[in-house]
C-alpha cells in the first residue's frame, strides 16, 4: 500500500515536472518518448517497490539460513559450494547487461510506436 501511495505520488510529480518544461524541450522530445517513459518507467518502480523488495528480503533470509545449515553439516562442501559463486554472478551480471541494452532498444522502438 504505501508502494502505491508513493508511485501515485510520483506520477503526480512527474506530469507536474513535464508541464514546467520549456517548449523547446517538448518540441524535440516526441510524445511517445515521453509517455512510454511515464507509464513504463513508473510501472518498473511500482513492480520494484511492492514486490521486488520483498522477494529480496525473503531470498536474503533464506540464502542466510541456508548457508547456516550448511556450515553445520559441512565446513568444506560449503567452501567448494561457495567457490562457485563468482563464476555465477560473472555470468548473471553480464547477462544482465545485455537485457538492459535490448530493453532500450525495445523502449526506443515503443516511443516510436506511440508517437506515430
Amino acid at each position: 500500500r504505501a508502494g502505491e501511495s508513493i508511485v501515485c505520488d510520483l506520477r503526480s510529480d512527474l506530469f507536474k515536472a513535464m508541464l514546467r518544461q520549456e517548449t523547446a524541450y517538448l518540441e524535440e522530445t516526441s510524445t511517445g518518448d515521453l509517455i512510454t517513459r511515464l507509464t513504463s518507467d513508473v510501472s518498473l518502480l511500482q513492480k520494484f517497490l511492492t514486490t521486488d523488495i520483498l522477494s529480496a528480503a525473503r531470498s536474503t533470509v533464506m540464502a542466510t539460513g541456508g548457508l547456516g545449515f550448511m556450515l553445520v553439516t559441512s565446513p568444506s562442501l560449503t567452501l567448494v559450494s561457495l567457490c562457485s559463486l563468482p563464476p555465477i554472478f560473472l555470468s548473471a551480471k553480464l547477462l544482465g547487461s545485455r537485457i538492459k541494452k535490448l530493453q532500450e532498444g525495445v523502449q526506443s522502438e515503443l516511443a516510436k510506436t506511440t508517437s506515430k
